[in-house]
């Protein structure tokens, strides 16, 4: 867990735009004003990622299986590749 305090600490609102700007194809990259300091901060926090979490390189392609608690015989199963 990264503190807010910490200068790794990147905020909800951040980790949106940086997943934004990771799914533009290059040509689309050259025309956003991306924030240099910011994507060089995601780097050090997945690189922080990749040290405390030995799984860190399977979360990339999760399944999330998500179930109603109130249904019953498989009724309402969803799946995700990404839950946020």
């Amino acid at each position: 867990m990264i503190d807010k305090g910490s200068n790794l600490f990147i905020s909800e609102t951040e980790w949106t735009l940086i997943k934004k700007i990771n799914k533009l194809e290059p040509t689309e990259k050259a025309n956003v004003n991306i924030n240099e300091a910011l994507l060089n901060r995601a780097q050090k926090v997945c690189n922080h990622g990749k040290k405390v979490d030995p799984q860190w390189n399977l979360n990339k392609d999760n399944i999330w299986i998500v179930k109603p608690a109130s249904l019953s015989r498989g009724r309402g199963i969803k799946t995700f590749n990404d839950i946020t």
